[in-house]
């Protein structure tokens, strides 16, 4: 069985400790398959995600000032 773990890039910003990231069966967010707070701006998926449908995902940074607005939203689709 094929592993449905991508990984995910994100450029540093200047001050940023970690991220947050969100994936998503639709793009309004509402139904959520991966929440996960990250100090490393490039992470794999640590659960087996969905193959065949269009998943969204958005990434925000924390830092000394708090966290930052919700990056653009961004798909994908998983090959079986």
């Amino acid at each position: 069985m094929p592993s449905h773990h991508p990984t995910f890039n994100r450029d540093d910003g200047s001050g940023t400790t970690g991220y947050t990231i969100k994936i998503s069966k639709n793009a309004a967010f509402t139904n959520i398959v991966v929440i996960a707070t990250v100090t490393v701006s490039t992470c794999s998926s640590l659960v087996n995600l969905p193959a065949n449908i269009p998943l969204y995902w958005r990434v925000r940074a924390t830092g000394p000032n708090g966290p930052s607005m919700w990056s653009a939203t961004w798909s994908f689709t998983i090959s079986p």
